[in-house]
């Protein structure tokens, strides 16, 4: 009797023992399966740090702003010193304008200065003329009046055609069209 406890024992012993190793496979099989679609996961104290990311890549970067670049006076321009895609530099001349038509206002304003102030002398000695012979009631008032419109008049033309000279001056000195910044030229 005891060896058949004992054998009874021993079986049902070895039937969980059984029972535990299949058991035992079936949960591995089912970890096994679940590691492989799981991931790794570390933990570490957060700290707080300053991070500088940097990236190279290779194209071509457009701003949302473009600078417009025209020439400040309008003329023929007669040559181009830079093609699109050139880099540029703050203060380099990108292209030239044909001078020669300012030049040649400079000249004409010049020459009615010069003309001006001729006239101007000889009207001031007309009105200093006739304000003795208005003394002498040689003249009418009438012509000194006349006299002196025409001296006041040739003044103003003066005054006209020097700040038409300083105009002149002023489009000579920006003739070329210059880079107000460093950068590259997208478009001619």
């Amino acid at each position: 009797m005891k060896s058949t406890k004992f054998s009874i024992f021993n079986l049902i012993l070895n039937n969980k023992f059984i029972y535990i190793v299949l058991l035992s496979q079936s949960l591995y099989a089912q970890d096994s399966e679940m590691n492989k679609s799981s991931v790794a996961v570390s933990v570490i104290q957060a700290e707080e740090l300053n991070l500088k990311e940097t990236a190279k890549v290779l194209g071509d970067i457009e701003s949302n702003t473009k600078p417009h670049i025209a020439a400040e006076v309008t003329g023929k321009i007669i040559s181009m010193s830079v093609n699109e895609g050139e880099s540029v530099q703050s203060g380099q001349i990108l292209a030239k304008q044909d001078p020669e038509p300012l030049l040649i206002a400079r000249e004409r304003a010049l020459a009615d200065i010069q003309r001006i102030k001729a006239l101007i002398k000889n009207q001031q000695k007309a009105v200093a003329r006739n304000k003795k012979l208005i003394k002498d009631n040689v003249v009418s008032q009438n012509r000194l009046d006349d006299v002196q419109t025409a001296l006041t008049l040739s003044e103003a033309d003066l005054i006209s055609v020097r700040a038409q000279l300083k105009d002149v001056e002023y489009k000579l000195k920006h003739v070329d069209v210059i880079s107000p910044i460093n950068g590259y030229v997208q478009k001619k």
